[in-house]
Formats: C-alpha cells, structure tokens, sequence
C-alpha cells in the first residue's frame, strides 16, 4: 500500500462500454437465446511512461433454461496489451 520511492504513480480509472443484440431462437432443441455482443474496455495509465490499456472484445452467448455457452474473442489496440485473447465460457443453472 502507498507510492513507492521515486515513482509518480496516478489514479487509474477503467471504463467499458457494449453492445449486445439479442435473439430468441424458437427451433426445436436449440430453444434459448442467442447474444452477439461487442465491447470496448480501456483504463487510464497508472504511470506517465505506460500506455493506457484499451481492448476490443466480440462475443456470442448461446443460453438456454439451464446452460449458456459463448465464446470471447478480444483484442488489444495499443502497444502494451495482448494482440488478442480467446476465452470460452460455459454454465450450467440449476
């Protein structure tokens, strides 16, 4: 806890902002609800000699009564983040 010596640390605030479309699917097993989701995460820098990190991320969540299941796919935009990053989701709801 604190600042180290000699170092100028900042406050670093983070924001996100996204836009999921949804869909009902009415078709036979695959009844539920599919989400196409786009979004942008970014903070500011906690040092004046960083980047401030700033990711694009794409995703579909497929979920019914008692399962969901999506995968992720995210991208970094400026110098210092992954270029890009898959995750894989899976719930089950009881």
């Amino acid at each position: 806890v604190g600042s180290p010596p000699d170092q100028n640390l900042r406050n670093s605030f983070s924001y996100h902002a996204a836009i999921v479309y949804p869909q009902e699917i009415q078709e036979g097993a695959n009844r539920g609800r599919l989400d196409l989701s786009m979004a942008l995460d970014g903070a500011t820098a906690l040092t004046p000699a960083t980047n401030a990190p700033l990711y694009m991320s794409f995703g579909l969540l497929h979920s019914t009564r008692h399962f969901s299941f999506g995968p992720t796919a995210t991208f970094g935009l400026k110098p210092g983040t992954p270029n890009l990053q898959l995750d894989l989701g899976l719930a089950f709801t009881f």
